[in-house]
């Protein structure tokens, strides 16, 4: 394998993605809730082309940690896409980014509002129970519910805190400059691949969201 080429991969809870050949190699060393897991008889593959959609959706999470006040570090659309920040303390917070990038993927992408049936959320916090989870978004937000509620919550208050935090994270996306400003990311991103962390809070900061500027209270 070389740089350019990825692995089809999958979260531990199901949900694919790619591996870089550094990846799986870091993949091996990390804990074993986030460690991804090969695809069976997958071979390498060329890395996926940067598309709007990916740009959309880690755009959106770069937006969340600005306006909730975290350190970005970097935000790339390619290959094995993702948005790196600092350690946030913040449950709340953790899970208002995850659910960030699904959300405003579909609302500038699709331009509608998309929240998942209760089963489908129920069904996340039971591969958390049973240690399935891995890094993905959905396993990511249901593990800082987990983290907010405390040891063996029951399936009501995980629930009724993740929709809160739902509704927050889709007030504050529905915002005509927080759309603005993930789209104008977004660009960025299709243009060079990828943004480092301060490039971004630059980027976020002109475009008229104020770094820090909004809290989700529960």
């Amino acid at each position: 394998m070389t740089e350019t080429t990825y692995l089809a991969a999958q979260c531990r809870c199901g949900a694919g993605g790619y591996l870089a050949p550094a990846d799986a190699e870091y993949a091996l060393k990390v804990l074993q809730y986030k460690r991804p897991q090969i695809v069976a008889g997958a071979v390498p593959t060329a890395a996926p082309d940067r598309t709007l959609r990916v740009a959309t959706h880690e755009a959106s999470h770069a937006a969340m940690v600005h306006v909730l006040g975290h350190e970005l570090l970097s935000i790339t659309a390619d290959g094995q896409a993702h948005c790196l920040h600092a350690a946030i303390g913040s449950h709340i917070d953790r899970a208002a980014i995850a659910l960030a990038g699904g959300h405003g993927e579909r609302l500038i992408i699709e331009r509608c509002e998309f929240r998942p049936y209760d089963d489908a959320v129920l069904e996340t916090f039971n591969i958390v129970r049973a240690l399935r989870m891995g890094g993905c978004d959905q396993c990511n937000a249901a593990l800082a519910m987990f983290g907010y509620c405390g040891f063996d919550p029951s399936d009501a208050d995980l629930l009724a805190t993740y929709r809160r935090v739902e509704a927050a994270t889709i007030d504050f996306l529905r915002e005509p400059v927080a759309r603005a400003v993930i789209r104008k990311l977004a660009d960025r991103l299709m243009e060079i691949g990828t943004v480092d962390g301060a490039a971004a809070h630059r980027l976020i900061e002109t475009s008229g969201v104020e770094f820090g500027s909004r809290r989700i209270t529960i």
